[in-house]
């Protein structure tokens, strides 16, 4: 009976020992568990980029374009002013938006932008985990974004240092092309990274001056716009959001106010856009 009842004391001592044994693997795997469940749900999306210009192989969620009119003599105080706005652009990009540089003589449209390159996100864009590098790569993140912000800089100054004269401003061309060139807006996560709305800021002081139509002529309206061939040879549908950054110009042309309600007339009647007409400091 003695012999019985300590070997019934040791399988006790024994499952005891089981019982506790599972209890502690269960508790691990749920910790492993819960672990790969935070890690899921706090990591990053993953975006494929292209090395030459930073942007998503897919493409960039929208394009802000910067077009530069350098058919005619542009202030130094205006110059600085631009260059301002255009950092305060950089500044204000959103992830993955593209950045690109144009300008326009009086051929029209430069077929190659001064500098494209999409807006890398920034550490502090990202999660804890990924600043503190745990699902992330911090120094290579801030290296891609040093990289973007020295090239656009430089690409700024760049664009500023132009030849500004030209026999004539072939405006509306030169903006029917920017926008055709622009790529539609790409999606990579609803959530934190929805398409957005491209965009032309135009830096110019809105006198069209061709052979087909003349903004320096002051009686120049709507009217003398539709019974030129500006209307048929530069329509189109824009589906952009337009900005003018107005350089003002001590000349004969067209008044401030009349140019704008010009503008805004003419582009009402090719798709309506959003436009923003942004007077510059200064005068020439």
């Amino acid at each position: 009976m003695a012999r019985n009842r300590k070997r019934n004391r040791n399988r006790s001592k024994t499952k005891s020992k089981e019982i506790i044994v599972i209890i502690l693997l269960c508790f691990v795997l749920s910790l492993i568990a819960f672990g790969v469940m935070f890690l899921w749900k706090n990591k990053e999306t993953h975006v494929d980029i292209n090395i030459s210009d930073l942007c998503p192989v897919d493409g960039p969620r929208a394009t802000y374009a910067i077009l530069l009119d350098t058919t005619d003599e542009i202030s130094q105080i205006t110059k600085q002013d631009i260059q301002k706005r255009a950092n305060e652009v950089l500044k204000e990009l959103e992830s993955y938006y593209k950045i690109s540089l144009y300008i326009m003589d009086d051929q029209g449209l430069n077929k190659e932008p001064v500098a494209t390159l999409c807006r890398p996100i920034e550490l502090g864009d990202m999660g804890e985990l990924a600043q503190k590098g745990i699902t992330a790569n911090p120094e290579m993140i801030k290296e891609k974004y040093h990289k973007f912000t020295k090239i656009m800089d430089n690409a700024i100054d760049q664009m500023l240092d132009q030849k500004f004269e030209g026999a004539q401003s072939p405006l509306m061309s030169s903006l029917q092309n920017l926008s055709l060139k622009l790529s539609t807006p790409t999606t990579f996560d609803n959530i934190k990274y929805p398409a957005g709305k491209n965009k032309i800021i135009f830096v110019t002081d809105m006198l069209e001056y061709t052979p087909t139509f003349s903004m320096y002529n002051k009686n120049a309206d709507f009217e003398l716009y539709e019974q030129s061939r500006a209307s048929e040879k530069f329509g189109k549908n824009y589906d952009e959001d337009i900005e003018f950054w107005q350089i003002r110009r001590n000349n004969s042309g067209l008044p401030y106010v009349k140019l704008q309600n010009l503008w805004a007339k003419i582009l009402r009647d090719l798709g309506d856009p959003n436009l923003t007409v942004i007077p510059l400091i200064g005068e020439k």
